[in-house]
């Protein structure tokens, strides 16, 4: 390292009095492990300390000056964190353990700004390589800025830290699942789960568009729920439209002719009043792919927020690149998306075509082996939903719809019952069939 260079940030005090508090009380591993791994340390002989605790701890085994000198013994190691001195040192270094977590949070804190100097090369790099398509370098940045805003929490854990977190001090946590307001399904499937791909598929005409726009519409106007949506069918102003109507009740082929009434005017100021309130972003850009929709749905959760990502539809997405065939593109996307959605945990509701085939059977019920390229949509997604209704979605009177929970990774399968409101182009739960203005 040149004379002139300053050295990566570190915290030499606050990794040897952590080192010192864990030896004094080791119960304060059971605070400090979430937070820090033994690559934070910047001194590497804190570094086989650290993990030679950790390793005494995860085996069960006491943590004390003695056991400590043994396990670095056998490692190999002791001579070279400096003898059973050393740890002597760092022993003497604190009164007490009562600040563990405060040095913890200092180390943590440190290496994460190593991290991004490591980040910032890696990105002038990536700038300067030329042999690289910009939009790969792109995805590239933005996936280690985003694993570097996330570093603190996603760390490789013992199982026993994360049952800490669920059943600690005697609580239950409730998983952070994004309401559908469908009771029913909200009951089979416990909400839209984090970190799912969760698959909507119909025949075309009975509205996979509607029930996604109506499951994003729910989730940020009843439950302030953050939604993105990538729309490759329909502009941003025709999706503007349909969630205007759903908002306010007026009828949508009124709305996209301008074939109003005196009073409609207030109420679409009204409404667009309070969607503009509403946490809902969209980009309508079409044929987009896969390295966008991720590149621009971690752009949003960093600057936003996200709690729910809506895509329509998945056979309208593109993948640069040479493939053999149709199916094993869509197989690189599906897995693209479900990679996202548990890099972001966030559950993620993709529309899918059914293969034309249905259309010549006599029972038009929607199966799994129905999903256009099924093979891998099916075995990458969590949750396949099929919207099944005898009438198309351009039918003028409400109908009874069912909503068929084909496939849950993790819970039942079942159906719903639902009414398909075609004068606004939304899904409603069987309890609340009103009319519409």
């Amino acid at each position: 390292m040149g004379r002139n260079t300053p050295l990566p940030p570190q915290n030499i005090d606050a990794e040897e009095s952590l080192l010192g508090s864990l030896l004094i009380d080791p119960r304060a591993i059971l605070d400090v492990a979430p937070l820090l791994c033994p690559a934070d340390f910047y001194v590497p002989k804190h570094r086989f300390v650290y993990e030679a605790i950790l390793a005494l701890n995860d085996h069960g085994d006491p943590v004390d000056f003695v056991t400590l000198c043994d396990a670095l013994e056998q490692r190999e190691q002791l001579v070279d964190v400096g003898g059973a001195a050393f740890l002597s040192t760092i022993i003497n270094r604190v009164p007490s353990a009562i600040h563990a977590t405060t040095y913890a949070q200092i180390v943590a804190r440190t290496a994460i700004r190593r991290r991004m100097i490591d980040a910032a090369s890696t990105v002038a790099k990536l700038a300067y390589d030329e042999t690289i398509d910009v939009e790969a370098a792109i995805d590239q940045v933005e996936a280690t800025l985003l694993a570097l805003r996330r570093d603190s929490r996603d760390r490789l854990r013992h199982l026993s830290s994360y049952l800490q977190e669920l059943f600690g001090a005697g609580r239950i946590e409730t998983p952070q699942s994004v309401p559908t307001d469908f009771p029913s399904l909200d009951r089979l499937l416990d909400g839209l789960q984090r970190s799912d791909l969760i698959i909507v598929g119909a025949r075309t005409g009975i509205g996979k568009s509607s029930l996604l726009l109506t499951l994003a519409l729910n989730a940020a106007k009843q439950h302030d729920r953050h939604v993105g949506i990538f729309s490759l069918e329909m502009s941003g102003v025709q999706i503007a439209q349909r969630l205007t109507a759903m908002e306010s009740g007026i009828n949508l082929q009124r709305l996209r002719t301008g074939n109003l009434e005196g009073d409609d005017w207030s109420l679409i100021a009204r409404t667009s009043d309070e969607l503009s309130q509403a946490g809902i972003w969209i980009d309508d850009t079409p044929a987009i792919s896969i390295s966008n929709i991720r590149a621009k749905a971690r752009r949003l959760m960093a600057q936003h927020g996200l709690d729910l990502l809506i895509v329509d539809y998945l056979q309208l997405i593109t993948n640069p690149g040479r493939h053999e065939n149709r199916n094993l593109e869509i197989g690189v996307i599906t897995r693209g998306l479900k990679s996202l959605a548990r890099e972001l945990n966030v559950p993620i509701v993709v529309a899918s075509q059914l293969s034309r085939k249905i259309e010549y059977r006599s029972d038009k019920r929607p199966l799994l082996a129905d999903l256009r390229e099924s093979g891998s949509i099916e075995m990458d997604a969590d949750v396949v939903i099929f919207i099944h209704r005898e009438s198309s979605a351009e039918q003028a009177v409400s109908s009874l719809t069912q909503l068929i929970v084909a496939k849950q990774r993790n819970g039942p399968t079942g159906e719903v019952a639902v009414v398909w409101k075609p004068q606004t182009a939304q899904f409603e739960p069987l309890k609340r069939r009103e009319g519409s203005r």
